[in-house]
């Protein structure tokens, strides 16, 4: 499924690759979601990281920094992001928003919006 604009230029569309079993999202003319035949997924590139048996991954790749946002009813309530320099994991502030990380449903660090870190 191809979309043109008025002149005929190529704006996007959805395009299937019967070979090798791949989808690609495409925008302004260029591919920016992969999508292999196994269901991995990448995104602004076409390189698929980490994949092995029994295993689905999403790449993100951005051009200086990447971003995986979490909202609630249209606010941010945190992401990862990384860059040339950082990794980072972060709640947004106020809310009472806590970043938890937890191994079989319990809890084993707990940071509050402060970014200190809580007892269990």
């Amino acid at each position: 499924i191809k979309f043109t604009n008025s002149s005929g230029g190529n704006t996007g569309g959805i395009f299937a690759d019967t070979n090798s079993g791949e989808v690609r999202l495409q925008t302004g003319g260029t591919a920016r979601i992969h999508i292999n035949n196994v269901g991995n997924i990448a995104i602004g590139s076409s390189v698929f990281n980490l994949t092995s048996a029994n295993r689905t991954t999403v790449n993100i790749d951005g051009t200086s920094a990447s971003a995986l946002c979490f909202n609630r009813n249209g606010s941010i309530t945190g992401f990862i992001y990384t860059d040339n320099s950082e990794f980072r994991l972060q709640a947004e502030a106020g809310g009472g928003n806590k970043v938890r990380i937890r191994n079989a449903n319990k809890t084993i660090a707990n940071f509050d919006d402060n970014g200190s870190r809580r007892s269990l």
